[in-house]
């Protein structure tokens, strides 16, 4: 245990295994400090008695002095405002006497400040922190949807048989949650289709609702995030911060009726909406802020950002003392959080690129870690690309044509690579004005926001920037799985990772540019059906509301920092990785034909050339290609029709290639997966319908018409099609006689 003891000119600390725990003193008649230890004059039976104060000391004592001086052992104790009977140990010497902590307490000498932790608040606020999703209780909130917008119900998203127990099981769980209800006889005309992607647990799946259609519906409200000039002045001179996280968010508020409507789902059993608040709705996160606002608006030293809540204080008294509201305005508000994630008693915290502490405030250094990270140009197209990315800020710095002069003169025709400390000069200092404070800018949440990305085969770049003037820059190394995407999904990660680096900044904002510099983009984002990657992250897109944007890439200035990217440790993979990786995995394995296992088909690919060929294209895109083959060996007709699919086709970290949630099967293996499928004869429609849940590849209907017309057991239970022979109308005016 820590014990401190505070006064002025005083402070003491003795270490053990405990929590800390401070002890404040208070004075009696007279505390003075002596030789770092603290006095305090009393009286004891009515005589003025100086005593050290001992926290550690469960008794009293007295020296033989003291002793003789009072001449008791129970004696009565006072100071000016309470008194009372303690006892006392005599001890031989003249060394002073000591008050140990239950009578100091006892007497208010000393008053105990437990620090918050973990532990306190969840013992004083169980109803705060238990393990439930809490309900806000201060009224539903409602959703602004234009009505002038045509309702859209989507074609329902077949789920594939073997997922659909699980799909079940987190309904059903969704329901006992009471966070989605079954529709009966209601009209629906709005419906979304539903994705699966898997939870960590390989037996569970996150219920996802592509709401992109819905979403153009919705009408955002506009309710600001504290500026960076607000947080300035409001944690001015804190020294203590603690961060609370709310406990699955949004779905603490509850939707009102006529709002649920338009979050109407589609399953494999049937239609559901949401109850309350759902992640997918694209204006949840300036609801939530709003809402969460209203609920702490009236407690000191604290703020949100979100779903963060932010506490902080000058002292530690001042800190707890808002905690302890914050956590009372909770309480009363029917709201829980999650206690994994919350933060006590921290020294120093970051919002919008700005680190608060005890000294001060200072630019979050990770704001501009990218450019000083960079390494120099190797190659004039390098260099050009740098020099496109100081460019876009040199109305910024000063002298700029000057300063780029040595790097220029490297770029004319005719000109030979050379690289001297002429030019090392003018890179280092053009790096250190992009990271100086007149280019760099704090973030305004009323201005227009402008998220410049790429990606090269080596890693991301972007630029958060508002009015040309940079806000923060980033950069990252692709993994290994990574670079083996194609650089169609290389850029939709690099959008993904921007915007989720730079989420602060962006959540709740009414519009955000991404300036990319790869045009299929803007047709793939626009697409109700995507690769399974991109599909994926696309979900995680849906709270921002985004415009991308198509700019040609050579005045692209994230360009230079997309092929000079920050390294990353070996061991630590991407968090956009594992999202797609663990969604194209669990895809994979769910779809594999039974009797078949994953090694088979992916050594079936690699001996298939023409399998092969189309992975090449998917990943490097070049798919024009084609024309021009005259490989014997490849299947051109085969790879025509791939490529009529080619925005839904995902190469697999194994080189297996996947057709939205499908295998794409070798043609070794073919007739063994139509067999597979017909196992138990269930003729031609369930054949069908089986096997195309699983696997695909072109002519796979022929395929099974074939084998089921075949097939002696199937034609004995399928009604024949008997024709009736044709007539001649004098026949049948004939017959209608008779």
């Amino acid at each position: 245990m820590k014990f401190k003891t505070e006064q002025p000119g005083y402070q003491e600390s003795l270490d053990s295994s405990d929590e800390e725990y401070s002890y404040s003193i208070k004075e009696a008649e007279t505390v003075r400090s002596l030789k770092k230890a603290p006095y305090a004059t009393i009286k004891v039976n009515t005589k003025s008695c100086k005593m050290m104060i001992d926290t550690g000391a469960t008794v009293n004592i007295l020296d033989d002095k003291t002793h003789q001086n009072i001449g008791a052992c129970e004696l009565q104790v006072e100071t000016k405002d309470m008194y009372g009977v303690h006892k006392f140990y005599v001890v031989k010497g003249g060394h002073g006497a000591l008050i140990g902590y239950p009578t100091a307490s006892q007497l208010g000498l000393v008053k105990i400040i437990q620090p918050i932790n973990i532990q306190a608040p969840k013992l004083r606020y169980p109803e705060v922190f238990r393990d439930e999703i809490g309900k806000y209780k201060g009224g539903s909130v409602k959703l602004h949807i234009d009505t002038n917008i045509r309702p859209m119900a989507q074609r329902n998203r077949k789920t594939a048989f073997h997922l659909r127990p699980k799909v079940e099981k987190e309904i059903h769980k969704l329901l006992e949650q009471d966070i989605i209800e079954k529709i009966g006889n209601t009209p629906t005309p709005w419906v979304s289709p539903i994705v699966t992607p898997p939870k960590k647990n390989p037996d569970e799946i996150r219920l996802c609702v592509d709401m992109r259609e819905a979403n153009k519906a919705i009408i955002r409200e506009r309710h600001l995030l504290p500026t960076v000039e607000e947080l300035i002045h409001d944690l001015n001179n804190a020294s203590i911060f603690s961060k609370i996280d709310l406990r699955s968010g949004y779905h603490q508020l509850e939707l009102d009726e006529p709002s649920r409507y338009i979050t109407t789902f589609s399953t494999h059993i049937g239609l559901f909406r949401y109850k309350r608040l759902n992640f997918d709705i694209s204006s949840a996160s300036e609801i939530f802020q709003e809402t969460i606002r209203s609920v702490i608006q009236n407690v000191q030293n604290t703020t949100n950002i979100s779903d963060d809540i932010i506490i902080y204080g000058k002292s530690q008294e001042e800190h707890d003392q808002a905690l302890d509201d914050t956590l009372q305005a909770l309480q009363r508000n029917g709201l829980t959080v999650n206690k994994d994630k919350c933060e006590f008693n921290k020294n120093k915290v970051t919002f919008f690129g700005v680190v608060f502490s005890k000294a001060g405030i200072s630019p979050d250094p990770k704001k501009v870690q990218a450019v000083k990270d960079a390494e120099a140009p190797t190659t004039v197209p390098e260099l050009r690309s740098f020099l496109g990315m100081t460019n876009y800020s040199s109305r910024f710095i000063r002298h700029y044509a000057s300063i780029c002069e040595p790097l220029r003169r490297l770029t004319r025709h005719n000109t030979d690579w050379e690289w001297n400390p002429e030019q090392q000069q003018a890179f280092d200092n053009l790096k250190n004005e992009l990271s100086s404070e007149t280019v760099m800018t704090y973030f305004n949440p009323a201005l227009q926001i402008d998220i410049l990305v790429d990606a090269s085969p080596v890693g991301l770049g972007a630029i958060l920037s508002q009015n040309q003037q940079t806000i923060a820059y980033a950069s990252r190394a692709l993994t290994d799985v990574e670079s083996r995407y194609s650089q169609t999904e290389r850029e939709e990660l690099a959008i993904v990772w921007a915007c989720e680096h730079f989420d602060i900044f962006i959540r709740g904002a009414n519009d955000v540019n991404v300036i990319t510099d790869h045009k299929p983009l803007e047709r793939i984002w626009q697409k109700a059906k995507m690769p399974m990657r991109i599909e994926r992250w696309g979900l995680r897109l849906q709270p921002y509301k985004l415009t991308i944007k198509y700019q040609p890439g050579r005045d692209n200035p994230a360009d230079y920092m997309s092929r000079h990217p920050i390294a990353m440790c070996d061991k630590k993979r991407s968090h956009e990785e594992k999202v797609a990786e663990q969604y194209v995995n669990f895809i994979t394995n769910q779809a594999l034909p039974k009797a078949m296992t994953l090694s088979e088909v992916k050594c079936a690919t690699m001996a298939d050339k023409t399998l092969q060929k189309a992975i090449e294209l998917s990943r490097n895109g070049k798919w024009f290609e084609i024309k021009k083959m005259q490989d014997p060996n490849l299947d051109i007709q085969e790879l025509q029709q791939y490529r009529s699919i080619q925005d839904e086709l995902v190469v697999h970290e194994d080189n297996i290639l996947l057709r939205d949630n499908r295998i794409v099967m070798p043609t070794s293996l073919r007739d063994r997966a139509v067999n597979l499928a017909h196992e138990g004869h269930q003729g031609l429609t369930k054949t069908k319908a089986f096997i195309r849940s699983k696997v695909w590849f072109p002519g796979i209907n022929d395929r099974v018409d074939s084998l089921i017309k075949d097939c002696i057991a199937c034609q004995s239970v399928t009604r024949s099609k008997l024709m009736e022979p044709l007539k001649c109308q004098k026949c049948q005016e004939n017959h209608g006689q008779h």
